[in-house]
């Protein structure tokens, strides 16, 4: 027999409310008293299923939400009483990786419950840590326990290890951890931005070449359609072209080219020197001054021409180079285009 919650609300002698709380099933029911605290429930609950957790944690980017992001999302409310979705990347510029803040993401999700089952979701968020997991992993469990704020509460947390890219999945000893299986083989939220972006704000109406539809819920397709009539999806297609075209350029090579830039990081009174990018790659966002290294010159004297040609910064060259960085503190930086 599955056990029970059955809570009620009592008031004696016109004093506060008290709930009361059954739990248990066969020879073992357990009952308790306690005072009604803000934002308990005030109407009566029957047969609400006792399950194994308080709080299932679900780590993911979802850019976007995807159909095996629901699922997931789903089977943790079947094993806990409330999901923790932790989204990645918060604050973070847009990019055709990345191109939907987290409240955006998290409206997507809600469009996929309705609204008894979305007030058992809590989206929080957290900023990339690409070379500091210690404070990533801190991040993630404050952001978590400001949810669960009872230290005692019974957590697992929920995904699916696929590969070494999951390898953030044992960093949790302290929660169990529920695989909840490959879900949906083959689905990738690259592919489906790829095609979103590949089909354009001006597709011909019913269109059926790219299969996204298929991959996410119709909550989700409703906004992906909304935005794309938006001024960031013009200036992410635009980047998403350009980023396409420039590869194919690089297609032909016989072994995959390396590309290599040096930036320039500028300190003066605890500001940093930025430029805002005028082309793509990342028109009109921030960076720092750089650019990729010519043939024939020094790590150091290409850091120094980008510097001096982006920012016309008014600083002799001489000084740059006795009060700047030493050759073996200058460091190339390795990546693709879009990086």
């Amino acid at each position: 027999m599955q056990a029970v919650r059955r809570i009620g609300l009592l008031r004696l002698d016109g004093g506060p409310a008290i709930r009361a709380t059954l739990t248990g099933a066969g020879n073992g029911p357990k009952f308790s008293l306690s005072p009604q605290k803000a934002g308990d429930i005030t109407h009566n609950e029957e047969n609400v299923p006792m399950r194994d957790y308080q709080y299932a944690v679900f780590i993911a980017r979802v850019q976007p939400a995807h159909s095996a992001h629901i699922e997931v999302i789903e089977r943790g409310l079947d094993k806990a009483d409330n999901v923790i979705l932790v989204c990645g990347s918060d604050r973070s510029a847009p990019t055709i990786q990345n191109p939907w803040t987290v409240e955006q993401r998290e409206e997507m999700v809600r469009r996929c419950f309705d609204y008894n089952t979305g007030k058992r979701i809590h989206v929080v968020s957290v900023r990339d840590q690409p070379y500091n997991d210690t404070n990533w992993l801190a991040s993630v469990h404050q952001k978590v326990i400001g949810i669960a704020s009872d230290h005692a509460a019974k957590i697992a947390l929920i995904g699916h290890k696929k590969d070494q890219s999951s390898f953030y999945l044992e960093m949790f000893p302290q929660w169990d951890f529920l695989d909840m299986g490959l879900l949906f083989e083959g689905l990738s939220a690259t592919q489906i931005r790829d095609q979103y972006f590949e089909e354009g704000r001006d597709r011909p109406k019913g269109w059926t070449d790219c299969h996204w539809h298929d991959h996410v819920h119709p909550g989700v397709r409703d906004f992906l359609e909304e935005f794309r009539a938006s001024d960031l999806y013009a200036d992410l297609k635009a980047t998403y072209d350009f980023i396409k075209a420039y590869r194919a350029q690089w297609k032909s090579t016989p072994f995959p080219p390396t590309f290599i830039t040096t930036d320039a990081v500028v300190v003066k009174s605890g500001h940093v020197l930025l430029i805002r990018r005028g082309f793509n790659p990342g028109k009109g966002l921030v960076a720092l001054p750089g650019g990729f290294l010519q043939e024939g010159i020094t790590l150091r004297e290409s850091m120094l021409n980008e510097l001096k040609e982006e920012t016309r910064i008014g600083v002799d060259r001489r000084e740059l180079r006795e009060h700047g960085l030493s050759e073996s503190e200058v460091l190339p930086r390795y990546g693709s285009v879009d990086r």
